[in-house]
């Protein structure tokens, strides 16, 4: 769930005309490059390995300096933020602290403790909470998924839809 919202949140930033009250247009120049997953103003940072090194993020940082290309701002998810090496981390921070215009930067993590306190001191916070059984019932069954195993593994997934898939 937490991935999906922030791919979503991207999509409204950089979305050329979002809709009041509701997500990206989807019709929009940005939205199809979202969509096709080619967006320029649009950056994940994942883990290489176990952590996300430096390097990485010195990379991904080199692409928000300039203004968005396609859309109204620039994105980067940090997914797994918690695996941020701690100069990795440090290095994010400095852009944090001074983000260049239009730029947002999302940080995907289960463990937000495992963040340094000072990226969680300029960060807001967006928690989930566990689904209840008859909703991650609905998604699976929405999914396509043979609805007697769903019924099985909904109630024993703890609140999340990824455990009732595998």
């Amino acid at each position: 769930g937490k991935r999906v919202v922030a791919w979503a949140l991207a999509a409204r930033l950089a979305c050329e005309a979002p809709e009041a009250g509701r997500g990206a247009c989807g019709a929009c120049r940005s939205c199809h490059a979202l969509m096709r997953g080619e967006h320029p103003d649009l950056s994940v940072l994942e883990r290489d390995g176990a952590n996300i090194k430096i390097a990485q993020v010195r990379d991904a940082l080199k692409r928000l300096r300039f203004e968005p290309v396609l859309g109204r701002a620039k994105v980067l998810i940090v997914d797994d933020a918690d695996t941020l090496r701690e100069e990795a981390a440090n290095a994010l921070l400095k852009t944090l602290e001074e983000p260049p215009s239009r730029t947002h930067f999302i940080l995907v993590t289960a463990r937000p403790q495992l963040l340094l306190g000072t990226i969680r001191s300029r960060t807001q916070t967006l928690r989930f909470g566990d689904l209840d059984s008859k909703d991650i019932h609905a998604v699976l069954c929405a999914e396509g998924l043979d609805p007697e195993l769903v019924a099985m593994a909904a109630p024993l997934a703890e609140g999340s839809v990824a455990r009732a898939r595998s």
